[in-house]
């Protein structure tokens, strides 16, 4: 008896099918190229929506820095007798050692936000939370922790108003119930400065939202002549959040700038989105 045996294994392919095979299977040239254009087109379509979807969450986040500075404003002046918090100690002698945002042991030293006079008032860490979307700014130290928002620093952080822009003026404070319509009064907004460093303009923190108009310091309460560099900042889509007294806040395109820096080196505001927002006057700035 003759036993046949067999078996089920493959039977193995000759060379020439396996190179069919791997043919079959390859990518050819020309659909690389179609798969890379159509992965190009996406990232194209894609990247400029992520962008913006980006853009508007840190514009988020930069108003709920504001609304937590706007919280902080007001319990201190419930712990003051209703008196803001001076946007300055003074700015026209040669101590200058505090503001709003923070102090310093001398002049050629940044201000440390850590000891500043909100620090209490300001959550668990007690500082000024930088708006996420200013960034690459110089690291000079200048205005450093005022995490990129000015105070109104003539009106609500001072009494320049009824004093002169004056080291009396920034030093006395204005209380809460002065201002007869605070949600149309400016208390921060985003703000930022440009400087001339090594030859080329840089952006700087800045502290304060500078008026549209010099006031006439021998009525305070009127424009005067010339204007100041403007700080207003409008980096969230050619918009700046504004933080208004009674706390709430909302985003202000920008109205009018000036073509230059009149002091300070003769920036460019245009270039770096400053200006001011609103009419030409005071009226979203003073306690009329």
């Amino acid at each position: 008896m003759i036993l046949k045996l067999t078996s089920n294994l493959p039977r193995p392919r000759s060379c020439n099918a396996s190179r069919t095979s791997a043919r079959q299977h390859a990518f050819t040239l020309v659909e690389l190229l179609v798969v890379v254009a159509v992965i190009s087109i996406l990232a194209g379509l894609l990247i400029p929506v992520l962008g913006s979807a980006l853009a508007t969450v840190d514009a988020a986040q930069c108003a709920s820095n504001l609304k937590q500075l706007g919280l902080g404003l007001n319990l201190y002046a419930n712990d003051f007798n209703n008196m803001y918090v001076r946007a300055s100690e003074d700015i026209f002698s040669i101590s200058n050692l505090r503001r709003w945002h923070g102090v310093r042991g001398s002049t050629t030293k940044p201000f440390n936000p850590r000891k500043g006079p909100l620090v209490d008032y300001l959550g668990e860490d007690g500082l000024v939370k930088t708006c996420p979307t200013l960034r690459n700014t110089a690291d000079t130290g200048f205005e450093a922790g005022c995490g990129g928002y000015g105070m109104n620093a003539h009106f609500v952080g001072s009494r320049c108003w009824t004093l002169g822009m004056s080291n009396a003026g920034y030093r006395a404070c204005t209380k809460s119930h002065e201002f007869k319509r605070p949600s149309k009064t400016v208390a921060f907004t985003d703000t930022a400065y440009v400087a001339t460093i090594d030859g080329r303009e840089q952006l700087l923190e800045y502290s304060f939202a500078e008026l549209p108009y010099w006031a006439d310091w021998t009525n305070p309460s009127q424009p005067g002549s010339g204007q100041p560099n403007p700080s207003i900042h409008f980096r969230h889509d050619a918009q700046a959040n504004v933080l208004w007294l009674d706390g709430h806040v909302s985003a202000r395109e920008m109205d009018f700038t000036i073509a230059s820096y009149l002091t300070h080196g003769g920036a460019t505001p245009s270039k770096w989105d400053l200006g001011w927002f609103g009419p030409e006057d005071f009226s979203l700035f003073d306690n009329q």
